[in-house]
């Protein structure tokens, strides 16, 4: 797969708004749990260039105020319906050997996009309590380690 080259033209995190009578730039702050937003209009501001710089200048105040990285990072989710532990990136699964049914915890994550890797802790070898901190602990190293790597 081709990987695509980066628009010299995009501005993380702000995207252009053309719709019927709305024209204008939204801002995307990717805050937990809720997101913040902004729309800047090129009515209010006077024009294009001027509602997009007032864009980046609230863009880069939030990211600041908050500490997060300006950079376009890859979306790594915090929330699912379906998870039953609680902890995203962190599920139970029951593993048979022998004849024996034996309870883990699968951590998952995707070290680079369309890789996705899984690791089991045994609730039988650590005890459940245990095997679930360190499934939870493995996961947050494992995100960090995402971020970071961009």
């Amino acid at each position: 797969m081709k990987k695509r080259k980066p628009n010299p033209n995009s501005h993380p995190h702000i995207v252009r708004i053309d719709h019927k009578s709305t024209h204008g730039y939204q801002v995307r702050v990717p805050l937990r749990p809720k997101p913040m937003s902004k729309f800047f209009a090129d009515g209010k501001f006077g024009s294009k260039p001027k509602a997009l710089k007032e864009a980046k200048t609230w863009r880069d105040s939030m990211f600041k105020k908050h500490d997060l990285p300006l950079t376009a990072t890859r979306r790594i989710r915090y929330s699912n319906s379906r998870n039953s532990t609680g902890v995203l990136g962190v599920g139970m699964q029951w593993v048979t050997k022998g004849g024996y049914q034996y309870k883990h915890y699968v951590v998952t994550w995707c070290p680079e996009p369309y890789k996705q890797r899984n690791k089991l802790f045994s609730a039988h070898k650590y005890g459940d309590k245990q095997a679930f901190e360190m499934a939870v602990q493995f996961r947050k190293e494992k995100e960090t380690e995402v971020r970071t790597k961009g």
